[in-house]
């Protein structure tokens, strides 16, 4: 249940949210309909106590993060993934403070992981009592070993927890848990190349395609890519947790979505009727971010708006603090910047 402190402040922070929206929309209404809503952060003083990560390399490097919920919506544990880091790490939100907690190590601690330069964790999700975590391509540092089997490219992870958002095994998990799920069904289908439906020349294989988000509702797994783009659109990859961790072949579909020119997927949430995409340059470079909100069904898009402040940064991470009838709280943070640099934004619907 949210305390006392939390539903002051989130009662606080929709008040504000419904001040913020009502003059927006007003600047909206003067602006050519074609015109993309700007978003601004709000001034909620976010604070991140104690630091994130084990060392400097691991809290400037926040990837992605996602959060578990109760029936009634308030959130009790969250897992932060880092690029430069062998491990994730789990904290709780209580407004205005993040704290983090404990460690999970989630690949085996195998000695050919110095042989390449980060582990490439990029994204991850919740559903229905797991979390999941997916790594992207990883760049190595040294050549192969003869016979060297391991690579934790496009590996995708899950582990149980309770009804806190725990996992019941000991922390970190050294040697990994076995109640660590580590699947390299997604990492074979992108080595044999994924052809996309109306396509038949674009292949995305393991030197070109790059997965930086991860949704996962109601029993499938979406992951989004930041490139390379098809035809200008971006595509996003389904599988079925089924598929994904059970036995037998990798089920998948692909969905392409028109983000923008050289526009690609940062970061992924679900929500009610839909999830929501975090967007930005295709390359790895500063630039003003996008969400979208998009209809896994229907496969229709809807562009929410660009976040105008900040536009230095790069923007990583995407988390839903609030669904209201009239518009997203959302928290969003950034890569090379201490503890992700967490910024506010009430985004209208």
């Amino acid at each position: 249940m949210l305390n006392a402190t939390m539903t002051f402040n989130l009662i606080h922070s929709r008040a504000l949210a419904a001040a913020a929206i009502a003059a927006m929309m007003l600047l909206l209404a003067a602006k050519p309909a074609a015109a993309q809503p700007e978003i601004f952060p709000t001034d909620f003083p976010w604070t991140v106590q104690p630091q994130f990560g084990l060392d400097a390399a691991a809290r400037s490097s926040i990837s992605g993060a996602t959060c578990n919920t109760n029936e009634a919506g308030a959130r009790r544990n969250c897992l932060v993934v880092f690029e430069d880091a062998k491990y994730a790490q789990f904290f709780q939100i209580n407004p205005p403070t993040i704290r983090p907690g404990a460690t999970i190590n989630l690949v085996p601690d195998s000695p050919n992981l110095g042989r390449f330069r980060n582990l490439g964790a990029e994204a991850a999700g919740f559903d229905a009592g797991f979390f999941y975590v997916v790594n992207s391509r990883v760049p190595r540092i040294l050549p192969p070993l003869p016979g060297e089997a391991f690579d934790p490219s496009f590996l995708a992870s899950r582990f149980a927890v309770d009804a806190r958002g725990l996992p019941v095994f000991p922390l970190p998990g050294t040697p990994v848990s076995p109640q660590v799920q580590v699947s390299k069904k997604l990492q074979e289908a992108i080595a044999a190349g994924i052809p996309v439906g109306g396509f038949p020349p674009q292949v995305l294989d393991r030197t070109r395609a790059e997965v930086e988000g991860l949704a996962v509702k109601d029993g499938v797994m979406y992951f989004g890519f930041r490139g390379p783009p098809v035809n200008g659109q971006t595509l996003i990859l389904s599988a079925s947790v089924q598929s994904m961790f059970g036995a037998g072949p990798l089920n998948s579909a692909q969905h392409l979505v028109a983000l923008g020119p050289r526009i690609g997927i940062r970061d992924m949430a679900r929500v009610t009727g839909g999830i929501l995409i975090l967007a930005g340059p295709i390359a790895d470079q500063v630039g003003p971010a996008t969400v979208f909100r998009w209809n896994e069904v229907t496969n229709e898009l809807r562009d929410l708006g660009v976040l105008v402040e900040p536009s230095n940064r790069k923007a990583e991470s995407l988390i839903v603090l609030d669904e209201d009838p009239e518009f997203y709280t959302i928290l969003v943070m950034y890569d090379d910047i201490a503890n992700g640099g967490p910024t506010q934004y009430n985004i209208p619907l």
